[in-house]
């Protein structure tokens, strides 16, 4: 994933897929440290 797909992604992806994305994301990373601000968003 690009950033240029960025925008697609976010108009295919259903709310409470980002949100379980972004709950793992800050589960594995708390304080942001891997990859931050790839993808959720």
């Amino acid at each position: 994933m690009s950033f240029t797909n960025r925008p697609a992604f976010d108009l295919q992806r259903p709310e409470p897929f980002a949100l379980a994305l972004q709950a793992a994301k800050n589960r594995l990373t708390p304080h942001h440290i891997l990859n931050p601000g790839v993808l959720p968003g």
